[in-house]
């Protein structure tokens, strides 16, 4: 596997994936009445600020890592700042940096999961953030 991003999740640690698909930005409207007015479809602002990141093909070896991501399925979820490093060709120089606000785990895949294992594959991880920002 082609490492080629770096991903420090907040004072977690770090996750190192082979490729990240482009955000999608897609929002559900809500339905919205004022008093006795006909329902309008409308979305909100908070729905417009979030959107999702998919993570495939990575490898950790950070155990706060994995316990934040299963955390996910208890319907708690902490949400921590992400920073998402895209490695140069020779992996030494970062190309590219973003960083995720508020981010926190909604899908993933982790098909050969030990609780004893040093490294822990990741094979899908789907992450929705507040904001996408460019660092470099």
């Amino acid at each position: 596997m082609e490492i080629r991003y770096k991903v420090i999740i907040d004072t977690l640690g770090e996750v190192y994936f082979s490729e990240i698909r482009a955000p999608e930005n897609t929002h559900e409207p809500i339905e919205y009445r004022a008093g006795a007015e006909t329902p309008k479809k409308m979305i909100t602002s908070e729905m417009m600020m979030r959107s999702n990141a998919v993570f495939m093909r990575g490898v950790c070896t950070e155990r706060k890592v994995i316990d934040w991501i299963l955390e996910s399925l208890t319907g708690y979820i902490t949400p921590y700042q992400i920073k998402v490093i895209l490695m140069s060709d020779n992996n030494r120089i970062p190309a590219i940096e973003w960083t995720l606000t508020e981010a926190f785990p909604l899908k993933y895949s982790m098909p050969y999961y030990k609780e004893d294992a040093d490294t822990v594959e990741i094979e899908f991880l789907e992450i929705v953030y507040d904001q996408l920002i460019r660092i470099k």
